[in-house]
């Protein structure tokens, strides 16, 4: 997709649509920002999950509740334990011992479901969740099994249970009502899930990292820098799990959300030209912000309108609750970002505005500048980690 930015031209890695290519298939945690997506188109609804609460997990420091629903009898229920089936996986060359369990519900929606590979073990196991990418409006867990699977190999093979996870998908521009939010809750949820049922899964709920690639590492980096979303009391004893992880990994990250912070505060200190003013006058760039906010469908023709939209209070507490930026503190989880990209300019033929290295930068320079534990390999700025993502991950869930 040629989008011009007056008289430069400026080509965005958009692949068919203007979230498309924040999809990624590297899973192995090794490097790469990938740019592939699966076929799996976007899906709407709004399915609910049921549960009602159980163990504590990691900590945290209160925030907003869950998407968790009243506890009945659909799938995800806090009140009946999941009935794992195993089957045959769909990788070979696993280690001896590893179950696996295909589709396990942890909400009432189609794609509220997780893979899970549990090894073998009699004590609580660790574990590592993948969020697939494809930009939230395409993808699927099943990215997990691509190339050589090596990521999902060595995480059993070390002992420790690997799920991967799908999550509701945004609808057209115009359609959706919820935007991102909704894909983020998911995968909320299936953490809490996992915790409440920790004894079924056989994991510690001490123990637990995430990760992904594109939209799954922001996603992982949400749920990392976010405050705690369990809520204390009530009916849903999901939503009473602690939604942080004990680390995050984030392979061609997005630095924030807020797509309003993209121009001043990613990329205008390298290519000052980049505005907001710049970017909303792109149809492209406009039907992805209607569509990621949910945001009525005619703002996609007014770039005005759209602008004094996203500047109502109710979207500015929106932006505000996916800024992983301003999100991130001193008490987070620690964090692992690789954004192998090269640093090309706007005008640059290869210039991808939702993988680009200046994410990865940004939110260095912000984790140093709030004293955050953060890891990066950021090639394109000589930054250098002598450990890979994976590496970061297992250590962090270890003993």
């Amino acid at each position: 997709m040629r989008i011009f930015f007056r008289s430069l031209p400026l080509v965005l890695v958009l692949g068919l649509g203007p979230l498309a290519a924040c999809g990624g298939s590297d899973t192995d945690g090794s490097g790469g920002s990938g740019a592939s997506t699966s076929s799996q188109s976007s899906s709407g609804g709004a399915g609910g999950t049921g549960g009602d609460g159980g163990s504590a997990g990691t900590g945290g420091d209160g925030g907003s509740g869950g998407n968790g629903g009243d506890g009945g009898s659909g799938g995800g229920s806090a009140e009946v334990p999941p009935e794992l089936t195993f089957t045959d996986p769909p990788v070979d060359n696993l280690a001896d011992g590893v179950k696996f369990a295909e589709a396990v519900p942890y909400g009432d929606d189609p794609r509220q479901v997780m893979d899970v590979f549990l090894p073998e073990s009699s004590a609580p196991t660790g574990a590592i969740f993948f969020f697939h990418g494809g930009g939230f409006v395409g993808g699927s867990r099943t990215s997990a099994y691509s190339g050589n699977a090596s990521a999902l190999r060595r995480v059993t093979s070390e002992g420790v249970a690997f799920i991967t996870v799908d999550y509701r998908l945004l609808q057209a521009a115009g359609v959706e009502t919820e935007g991102v939010i909704k894909s983020l809750r998911d995968a909320q949820r299936s953490l809490q899930f996992v915790r409440r049922w920790a004894g079924v899964f056989n994991v510690d709920p001490a123990r637990v990292a995430v990760y992904g690639s594109s939209a799954g590492a922001g996603t992982s980096l949400w749920l990392a820098y976010h405050d705690d979303m369990a809520v204390a009391g009530g009916a849903d004893r999901i939503a009473q799990e602690s939604s942080r992880p004990r680390a995050a990994a984030a392979l061609a990250t997005q630095s924030t959300y807020d797509v309003m912070r993209w121009a001043p505060d990613v990329f205008a200190s390298t290519y000052p030209y980049v505005s907001n003013e710049l970017l909303l006058g792109q149809a492209a760039l406009r039907q992805m912000v209607v569509q990621f906010y949910g945001l009525d469908g005619a703002l996609v023709d007014n770039a005005n309108a759209l602008r004094a939209a996203l500047e109502t209070p109710e979207l500015v507490a929106y932006r505000a609750d996916v800024d992983m930026l301003d999100l991130l503190s001193a008490d987070d989880p620690g964090t692992f970002v690789n954004n192998t990209g090269a640093n090309n300019a706007p005008v640059d033929p290869g210039f991808d505005l939702l993988h680009h290295p200046l994410h990865a930068r940004t939110l260095l320079e912000r984790a140093g500048a709030v004293g955050a534990d953060f890891d990066a390999d950021i090639p394109a700025f000589n930054v250098d980690s002598p450990t890979t993502a994976m590496d970061f991950l297992l250590d962090q869930v270890a003993q």
